[in-house]
């Protein structure tokens, strides 16, 4: 099990959390295509991702 990656650790995981639950439910409710949903989800959670590690390399310095 020492090889297994797991995003639960991600100080962010809350954040990538909601962000699905958001868009999956716009997707759901019929607010957005489930393509544009996935699309907007996924940028959303690449900018909270860049944001942590610039936060990180912030600190690190």
């Amino acid at each position: 099990m020492s090889l297994t990656k797991d995003y639960w650790h991600l100080p962010t995981y809350p954040q990538l959390l909601k962000s699905f639950q958001h868009y999956v439910h716009q997707s759901i409710t019929g607010q957005l295509s489930s393509e544009l949903a996935l699309d907007e989800c996924a940028a959303d959670q690449e900018k909270i991702l860049r944001s942590s590690a610039a936060q990180r390399s912030e600190d690190i310095q």
